[in-house]
């Protein structure tokens, strides 16, 4: 039911069934004046969407000079500004009254391959609490072990001593009579 028109043949009622090519050659759907290569007015569907690869891939996230910001920075500046750092806030997008996907989804990219960075430094604290958790338990048996062998020779120690001292009451009652 499409029909492709000249934008100046187009009136506002017409526009969003026809689709209109510009003396620019940019296309548009839904729409009276095209201002990219394809404007649309409206939704898009599609099964696939293939986008050029960006000139440069977040992949610089590996690198051991890039500049990782600490948890504690990502936190206070979350808290400031109510977005991720490097991520466009919601008023910066509707200013702009647009996204760009393949920009967003490279700078998406590059919060992923942070958070793994963040996931890879937490797992090797983890990993570091739990050895020395393992050996805190091994001192403390050894503690416990310890303590046992001690409560044994006090308990000795106690009836030896009691011994002696009734042996010695003993002897003096005796010595009385």
């Amino acid at each position: 039911n499409l029909k492709l028109t000249a934008p100046e043949e187009l009136n506002h009622n017409q526009t969003a069934e026809h689709i209109s090519m510009g003396h620019d050659r940019n296309v548009g759907i839904g729409t009276r004046y095209a201002t990219h290569k394809l404007t649309v007015n409206g939704s898009v569907m599609a099964t696939k969407v293939k986008i050029v690869a960006p000139d440069m891939m977040p992949d610089y996230v590996f690198n051991k000079n890039y500049n990782l910001k600490s948890l504690e920075e990502v936190e206070k500046f979350t808290k400031k500004y109510k977005h991720l750092p490097n991520i466009p806030s919601e008023k910066e997008i509707r200013t702009k009254n647009e996204l760009d996907i393949s920009e967003f989804q490279m700078k998406l990219l590059e919060k992923i391959e942070e958070n793994m960075l963040y996931i890879l430094q937490l797992n090797k604290k983890n990993k570091k609490f739990e050895s020395e958790n393992n050996k805190l338990k091994r001192k403390l048996a050894d503690i416990e072990k310890d303590n046992l062998i001690l409560k044994s020779r006090q308990d000795i120690l106690e009836k030896t001593v009691e011994n002696q001292v009734k042996a010695k009451n003993k002897r003096w009652h005796q010595f009385w009579k």
